[in-house]
This record gives structure tokens, sequence and C-alpha cells, in this order.
């Protein structure tokens, strides 16, 4: 066996690595000393995370932990809350490494709803409704959640059937109605948004989902109030052309730029926040924000760019990169 592994062609190893967690590759790789580690995390970053060779040529980071802080908006993975809060479970998790992060990190708020999402995305009905049961009075009751929304349209009927009977009516009407947004159904959604009697997230869903023929139309109808909810799904799914597109053919007018900007640097592309910021302009304060953000996310690499501008606007900040960088090579090791 260890020499069938060992005889591996390269290209069929990056291709393994990519159905891998960040731990079990780091551990599949050292077992290949004479690869190149750092070409199979630029496959990992282009194919698994399905960015381009942008996002990693000018980083300052290592490549391994440059691959953990571009998935740490995606997935939940050993390291990735150094980056961002804790979201869904990598599906290349194995379940042993999903119970180990989940008692790790159990103090989120999020977690035991993570955990029920990740039985969803296992098929698992069974341990869906023990770990549901188990949390139930941790779990964020909303119908808008992600949760209800990835039981109902799972087409598990054992579990549909289990929220049915145990979550309160509205809940599940209200997340039925999500699932016409996820689903890109038209008529219901124009009927939805002229009664205008529940927040739903909307356009985040059809961003999300990449309905861009019923965007446009929402948009030409001036059906698009809540704009905010627009950029942050084109900045979390961290598509450049649409996000350029959609500056030019809508105003953002909303008064939070500083959250903006922080969802730029969340999604860990410099492409991202410099296109954001050509159009918003974002003024000293927003800059200053969104540095110190970076700081406290270990986004490095746009914390140098958002330094570089508020250089340019004569304002000065200490900032020793190198003992950063050190501090995170270090916090990034106990995942290894």
């Amino acid at each position: 066996m260890n020499s069938y592994m060992f005889s591996l062609p390269f290209d069929l190893i990056k291709e393994l690595c990519c159905y891998l967690s960040y731990r079990t590759s780091r551990r599949f790789l050292t077992m290949f000393s004479n690869i190149n580690s750092e070409e199979v995390w630029k496959y990992k970053i282009r194919n698994e995370l399905c960015l381009s060779v942008n996002s990693y040529n000018s980083t300052v980071l290592p490549l391994h932990i440059r691959y953990l802080e571009l998935k740490s908006c995606v997935y939940s993975d050993f390291g990735t809350d150094l980056f961002y809060y804790m979201t869904f479970f990598c599906p290349s998790l194995t379940e042993k490494e999903v119970l180990e992060l989940f008692e790790n990190f159990k103090a989120s708020k999020y977690f035991p709803e993570n955990l029920c999402m990740y039985y969803i995305n296992q098929k698992n009905a069974d341990k869906f409704i023990e770990t549901y049961t188990k949390h139930k009075d941790n779990l964020i009751v909303e119908g808008t959640n992600d949760l209800y929304t990835m039981a109902l349209n799972s087409g598990i009927q054992k579990i549909i059937e289990f929220l049915q009977q145990t979550c309160d009516t509205e809940e599940i009407n209200i997340t039925k109605r999500v699932l016409y947004y996820i689903n890109g159904n038209l008529n219901f959604i124009l009927d939805d948004i002229k009664n205008r009697d529940y927040y739903l997230y909307r356009y985040y869903q059809l961003v999300k989902n990449k309905h861009w023929s019923i965007i446009d139309y929402l948009i030409s109808q001036n059906y698009i109030e809540d704009i905010h909810e627009l950029y942050e799904g084109l900045i979390s799914i961290r598509d450049i052309d649409k996000i350029k597109y959609y500056f030019e053919i809508c105003k953002y007018n909303y008064d939070d730029s500083i959250l903006l900007l922080e969802f730029c640097c969340d999604s860990g592309l410099v492409e991202i926040v410099d296109i954001v910021n050509s159009y918003m302009k974002f003024d000293k304060q927003v800059l200053s924000g969104g540095f110190e953000y970076c700081i406290e996310h270990n986004h490095l690499d746009i914390a140098i760019y958002l330094h570089d501008k508020l250089k340019q606007q004569n304002i000065e900040i200490d900032f020793s990169l190198e003992q950063l960088l050190n501090k995170l090579i270090e916090k990034v090791k106990q995942f290894d």
C-alpha cells in the first residue's frame, strides 16, 4: 500500500488533496518529501475554492495559511476561526474531526446549528434529530435561518417531517417563503415584495443562488431597496465581475460603510477591497476601522493595502507586519 501511495502521479495528489480537510492535507503532504507542497496549496485555492492566481500571487502569507484565510468565509476547518467567525463545517471533515471542532468552539452560538447542518449534508437524519433535540435550547430559532432552509430543501423526508412536527408553524411557513427565493420563483417573489410583511434577506439569497436575471429584473422595476444585501451577497461569493457590474448600475446608499468594508476584508481578496473602495471612496475613519478589523482578524494582505491608503492620506499607524506574521504562523501550527 505504501509503495503504491508513493508512486502516485503529482496531478493525482493535487486532485486528491482537494477532497481532504486542511489538517489531513498537511499530514498527507508530509508523506511526500519530493513534491512541491506550495503547488498543491495553489491548486487547492484555484480548484477547491475556485479563485484565480491573483488570490495568492502577491500574498505575504505562507500558502497553506493563505488557503486557510480564503477558505474561512466559506467553511469551518481547523484554523479558519483565526480569520472569520465559524460557519458551515467543511464537507471534507470526518465526523470525528467535526466533533473535535465542535468541542473546541462550542462556546460559539452558531455551533449547534452548524453541527445540525453537517448532518443534513451527510444525509444522516437520525444524527440530525439527536443533535437538534440535544441542543434545541441553544439554537437560533429563526425562519430565515440557514438550518431550516437547508433542512426543508434537503429532500430528506424524515428531517422535514421532524421539523414540521417540532417547529412553530409560522417559522416553517416563513422558511418555505425563503425557499422560493433560493429556487428563483419570480411570480412568488413579486407577490412577496409587494406584501412586504417580513424581512427575508431576499437579495442575499438571490445572489447566493445566482439568479442574475431575476435580480436585474427587480432592479429595472426599482424593487431593490435593501441594496446592502445585494453587495453583501456579491462579496461573499467573491464574483469580481458581478461586483463591478452592479456597482455600475446601482448606487450603494447604505449608511454603514465600515460594515461594507468589513465584508470586503472577510473575502480575503485585496482586489475586492480595491474595487469597492474605488466606487465608495472610503474616508479616513472607515479606512482606519477597516485596518483595525484586518489586524484583529489576521487579514494581513488587506491590512498592508489599507495601511498604504492611510499613508497616502498622511495618517501614520504603527504596523509591525513581521511580528504579526510570526504570531499568526505560530497560531496555525497548533492545527497541524
